[in-house]
């Protein structure tokens, strides 16, 4: 377990500065599957084929969609069983500009929920790329009732 808290509402608490710039974003990575469909900024854009694959697009900005000073995010939900595959983001309230791809696989059912249990983050601008930054890989998750 680490040291500090990973919510408060919606921000992180605790840790230092640098503990922020990396533990912030991971947290989010993780949850965002999970809480993006629930945004009301989320517009759907339409479908796109990525890799052979077809998928449903939508467009996701922390303010306005019109706003380019949030962060953005194009979410791609397989057309199979509407489980987000990728995310492909541009983050600019933690850093000025920081973009890439988020790849989601492992999908498990806890409690009935589907979560992602790898996670694959690149911060190249292809989705061709085998380098990623980060990889995390869930062994379990379990949900808090408190």
């Amino acid at each position: 377990m680490l040291p500090y808290s990973f919510l408060d509402e919606d921000h992180f608490q605790g840790g230092s500065n640098l503990d922020r710039l990396y533990v912030e974003p991971m947290r989010d990575y993780i949850t965002w599957p999970l809480r993006m469909p629930f945004e009301k900024h989320l517009i759907y854009h339409g479908k796109q084929t990525l890799q052979g694959e077809e998928y449903f697009t939508f467009f996701l900005s922390s303010s306005s969609p019109a706003d380019r000073k949030g962060d953005q995010y194009r979410l791609y939900l397989s057309t199979d069983n509407l489980r987000i595959r990728f995310i492909q983001f541009t983050l600019r309230e933690l850093a000025d500009s920081y973009s890439g791809w988020i790849h989601y696989s492992n999908y498990v059912s806890i409690e009935g929920i589907r979560i992602p249990f790898q996670i694959s983050i690149q911060d190249s601008p292809s989705l061709d790329s085998d380098e990623y930054v980060h990889r995390i890989e869930l062994q379990d998750a379990v949900f808090s009732r408190e």
